[in-house]
């Protein structure tokens, strides 16, 4: 059986125009600029509610606040995240320090 021309130009475009691979790196938060995000999970039990804020301080320092909460349980940890280097194709280094407070429960 032969496809028609335009399924294998459509099939071929999006082979050639795939995902690019992940640049992970060092994520920093530009100067004055804040990042939230939300989460739920629901399962078995209480449904498991998380957040993320992350604000620039500088343009190499990033603070943040995380944490997760379950019925009564939970944690919460700060941060905070400094860019060591950063190079010239685009490689970063960075150094992340927290603290965290947790009731001591574990999540299921």
């Amino acid at each position: 059986m032969t496809r028609p021309m335009p399924a294998r130009a459509l099939a071929l475009a999006l082979l050639l125009t795939g995902p690019a691979p992940a640049a992970a790196g060092a994520w920093l938060q530009e100067e004055g600029a804040t990042f939230l995000s939300f989460g739920s999970i629901a399962g078995d039990g209480a449904p498991v509610w998380s957040a993320l804020v992350e604000h620039g301080v500088r343009a190499r320092l990033t603070l943040g606040l995380a944490g997760w909460a379950q019925g009564g349980d939970g944690a919460l940890r700060v941060f905070a995240r400094l860019l060591l280097h950063a190079g010239a194709q685009g490689t970063r280094a960075a150094a992340e320090l927290g603290l965290a407070a947790d009731d001591g429960a574990r999540l299921r």
